[in-house]
């Protein structure tokens, strides 16, 4: 085994940054011998799993936990990453989710941009995006639908970024052209465009027909976010904004299985709650055509990912890494779904900063399959797509679409 990478800390601290939301939020700054440096924010989803309950609580004050971290003798200490997450893990309590997973990230941004010790395994490439084209839910944000489900995406088959970001235009200038004609009616307070009377369907055609209409049909597949767990009542799942319906268990599997036999649909993120895995399973096991992803079911817990895995729940993987809590803790994960060879797609937090930290992480890990946008109004998004691409550097950004992610271990 080769010695562990480390790197000696000399100071902590922190201060203020922006997020997403025009918010403050703490940003932790490591500085490390040698003149080297990192900084570290942790992002916030608009919408929970019910294993992160305590994501969003009161954190302790940055003073506090900076002056934790004096007391315990972290400051003056030679650290390799995976000592310094143990440590964090073990101060969870303390910290906060926040501020372990801020820390957890500027000592990775330390050692990946500027000590240049953690390269990459190899020359990575450039990855799929999948492209976030209409929103639903209580959230809607960019061409905001009516909808029960979050997130409506097109996957491309294959593609340099050339073609993604001419088709992404075209599609947009569609879309934008389409919903100016569209009656709109307010959902939590906020107007959404109404596409049809055939509930979810309706956004599914629609994007199917602006595919067609700009003579992409053949270049894309489709993928459906649905944050099962937010329509989910206690006794049922109340699917009351575009269906107006209640679903028992068995029924809103039989609704997923008939929206996969009737669309491309390649990707369905969170079918149902996280505790419905009799369902996952069943799902799984009857729609093999598409993968069955999950994201609040697991949170980025390897051990979690390792049994939905084994269990046949999921075929596939969304990962949050503050959702994981530590980057090692997202390696960890990474690791699992590779191991299982099944799609790792990782994904940002609707409420973020402009840490390029995945970005980082993506070409660290050669992760082939990236859920990061909408990027027309989301432009911390084109921060971190233009990081990748300076870290690619590939004289044709091409790669073909991939359902099984390489047997590879990343390790730091």
């Amino acid at each position: 085994m080769k010695p562990a990478r480390t790197l000696t800390l000399e100071a902590v601290s922190s201060g203020p940054t922006i997020n997403s939301k025009g918010h403050l939020t703490d940003e932790y700054r490591l500085r490390f011998e040698g003149g080297i440096s990192g900084c570290g924010s942790a992002p916030q989803g608009e919408t929970l799993s019910c294993y992160e309950s305590g994501a969003q609580a009161q954190a302790p004050r940055a003073e506090k936990v900076i002056d934790h971290l004096t007391a315990d003798g972290v400051i003056g200490r030679e650290l390799s990453q995976h000592a310094f997450d143990e440590y964090l893990e073990g101060n969870l309590s303390r910290f906060g989710p926040g501020a372990v997973f801020a820390l957890s990230c500027a000592f990775f941004e330390a050692a990946f941009r500027f000590a240049g010790r953690l390269t990459p395994p190899r020359q990575a490439v450039f990855p799929i995006y999948c492209l976030n084209i209409l929103n639903g839910g209580r959230h809607a944000y960019t061409n905001p639908v009516l909808s029960d489900f979050h997130e409506f995406l097109l996957v491309p088959r294959q593609g340099s970024v050339e073609q993604l970001l001419d088709d992404h235009q075209a599609i947009q200038e569609r879309v934008h052209a389409r919903l100016l004609r569209q009656e709109t009616t307010l959902v939590a307070g906020n107007p959404v465009h109404v596409l049809g009377g055939r509930g979810n369907r309706d956004c599914i055609e629609f994007l199917l027909e602006i595919l067609d209409d700009a003579g992409l049909g053949e270049r894309y597949d489709l993928m459906i976010d649905a944050a099962a767990s937010d329509f989910w009542d206690g006794s049922a799942y109340v699917l009351g904004l575009a269906e107006q319906r209640r679903f028992s268990s068995p029924e809103l599997e039989q609704y997923w299985l008939s929206i996969v036999e009737e669309f491309p649909v390649v990707f369905l993120e969170d079918p149902f709650a996280e505790h419905d895995l009799e369902h996952w399973r069943s799902l799984a096991t009857k729609a093999p055509s598409c993968k069955v992803l999950g994201d609040d079911v697991h949170c980025g817990d390897a051990r979690r990912i390792a049994h939905l895995l084994d269990s046949a729940c999921i075929t596939g993987v969304i990962l949050k890494p503050d959702q994981a809590g530590t980057i090692s803790a997202t390696l960890d994960a990474v690791n699992v779904a590779r191991a299982a060879r099944v799609p790792v797609i990782l994904s940002h937090r609707s409420i973020s900063t402009d840490s390029l930290l995945l970005a980082h992480l993506m070409v660290y890990c050669d992760i082939e399959l990236a859920k990061f946008g909408p990027l027309l109004s989301d432009f911390s998004s084109i921060l971190k797509m233009n990081e990748v691409l300076r870290l690619t550097q590939q004289p044709r950004l091409v790669r073909q679409a991939a359902d099984t992610a390489r047997n590879r271990h990343v390790r730091i």
